[in-house]
Parts: structure tokens; sequence; C-alpha cells
């Protein structure tokens, strides 16, 4: 069995969450918002590792790397 971590697992759940209610919003005739939302998730991650006082470059995955993923996602438009 594979072991995924918390983080992984929070940015893949975020990531589907965004592509339904992107593609939701395209078949409804309005304009996608998946990448806007990336970048304020990005923004949000990046406000929680700030509070939570987690070091950017830790031995584990944190919210910063979350923020940093959700960056370049947003950065793909």
């Amino acid at each position: 069995m594979i072991a995924v971590s918390p983080v992984a697992a929070r940015f893949g759940l975020k990531l589907v969450t965004f592509v339904v209610i992107g593609a939701c919003q395209i078949v409804a005739g309005y304009p996608s918002s998946f990448f806007d939302l990336a970048g304020l998730s990005g923004a949000l991650c990046l406000g929680l590792a700030l509070g939570r006082g987690e070091w950017p470059f830790g031995r584990s995955l944190t919210y910063w790397d979350e923020a940093t993923w959700f960056g370049l996602v947003a950065c793909l438009e």
C-alpha cells in the first residue's frame, strides 16, 4: 500500500475540487475561475504557514510546499 503525505492528499483534494468547480462554470457558460481559486488557495496556504511558524525548507512537507504548488498551478494560466 502506498503511504501518501497528508499535505499531498490535501493538495490533491483541493485540486480536484477546483477542477469540478471550473468544469461546472464552463458548462453553465461562465468563464472558469480555476486559476484564480488556485492562486487564492496558495495565498491562504502562505498565510497559514506564516501563522503556524513553519520553516520553508523543512524536512517534511508543509503549507509552504502546498503554497508553492498552488502558486505554480496559478501561473499556468
